[in-house]
């Protein structure tokens, strides 16, 4: 008989993490070692494997479209504990979660992972930095999970230590992406046309949700590419997402005159992500707090694309410079990152590398391989 999972995750949404859930609950499934898998989460719209594949089991909680809809959720969730008791283990995928497994831990003994994917106390929104952090700090050091799973070294070592939870206690085991979604073999729609995008223009690429905080490193990233522009006028920026930043971006692009090089054209469905990320030369990736893990960066590398990034929080041990340029959160540093990154000698080198690092340490599957010796070895 193989494993019973149970995977608790309010977010399966088309975002970075919700996009990682279901290829991650994907892959799972494929693994010989599993039986079943229980699914938890909000109400939204899904893929069709999520809903028809015969080894996923799928509970779906009606939750209002707002910003605190993660407390509704784990609210009514606890009149789907019952659903849970015959499993092996449960996958809490983020700190609320873990009450739910908690609860099933006390009443029906079933051993519990808590995964962490993101900690920082410098993200801009007051909410953010005081209550939610304070809250999910309360969770991770007092829940009675049997691994903390953390996707970064620089949380566990920056946070979690630091608030006396056990070494022996964290494993760290980083995200991951589709390697058989985002790859440099697949076949793509070239999108630059539907831009006005010419061929021998270089293109960058920023794919983001424009929350505070990644609004804070687009604006950064924008002032750096029109400084480039002195230097490279031959280069256009895409940006692709949207959200409450877009009137922010919208102003300092008419500000800095260069509406005709940075479009913003809105969101894109998930599936069409490899069409962008195979038209474009660069990925750009301004981090204005301590990032763990980008799945958009994992994307571009997958994909073999270099990229551009700030090196703080978990990035320098993500990645390093055969993979692309890792700067100080410094406007005039990225700019001269953008102009280097044009030169197609260096650039081949770092997509050819890009693919490599992505393969050994990102392909999902081999995250979730990682993922299913832990369960084993809490179970047994």
């Amino acid at each position: 008989m193989g494993l019973k999972i149970g995977f608790l995750a309010y977010d399966l949404t088309e975002s970075g993490s919700g996009n990682y859930a279901r290829a991650f609950i994907k892959s799972l499934s494929e693994k010989k070692e599993v039986e079943k898998i229980k699914v938890l989460t909000i109400d939204n719209k899904l893929p069709e494997f999520l809903c028809t594949h015969p080894k996923i089991e799928m509970y779906r909680i009606k939750c209002l479209p707002i910003v605190f809809n993660r407390y509704e959720f784990i609210l009514k969730s606890i009149q789907y504990i019952k659903y849970f008791q015959d499993l092996d283990i449960l996958h809490a995928e983020h700190s609320f979660e873990g009450i739910f497994a908690s609860i099933c831990k006390k009443k029906y003994r079933i051993p519990y992972i808590l995964v962490r994917e993101v900690v920082s106390k410098y993200l801009p929104s007051p909410y953010s930095r005081f209550f939610l952090f304070n809250i999910e700090k309360l969770l991770t050091k007092y829940l009675d999970y049997d691994m903390l799973v953390s996707w970064s070294k620089y949380m566990a070592e920056n946070y979690f230590i630091k608030w006396n939870i056990p070494s022996e206690k964290i494993k760290v085991i980083p995200g991951g992406v589709d390697g058989k979604m985002f790859n440099p073999f697949r076949k793509f729609k070239n999108i630059r046309p539907l831009y006005g995008i010419n061929e021998d223009e270089f293109l960058f690429l920023s794919i983001k949700i424009f929350s505070k905080s990644n609004t804070l490193g687009l604006l950064n990233s924008i002032k750096a590419f029109s400084k480039s522009l002195e230097r490279c006028p031959k280069s256009k920026y895409l940006i692709i997402g949207e959200g409450e930043g877009r009137i922010a971006l919208e102003n300092l692009i008419k500000r800095l005159g260069v509406k005709d090089k940075v479009l913003l054209p809105g969101w894109v469905r998930a599936e069409e992500l490899i069409n962008y990320y195979r038209s474009s030369d660069a990925t750009i990736h301004y981090f204005s707090y301590e990032p763990s893990i980008s799945m958009c960066m994992l994307e571009s590398l997958a994909c073999g694309v270099p990229i551009i990034t700030t090196n703080i929080g978990e990035i320098p041990n993500v990645v390093n410079e055969n993979v692309g340029f890792l700067v100080n959160p410094d406007i005039s540093e990225m700019s001269d990152a953008m102009v280097k990154i044009q030169d197609s000698s260096i650039r081949k080198k770092m997509s050819k590398n890009a693919w490599k690092l992505f393969r050994k340490k990102f392909d999902i599957d081999v995250i979730t391989k990682q993922y299913v010796e832990l369960y084993k070895e809490i179970v047994e």
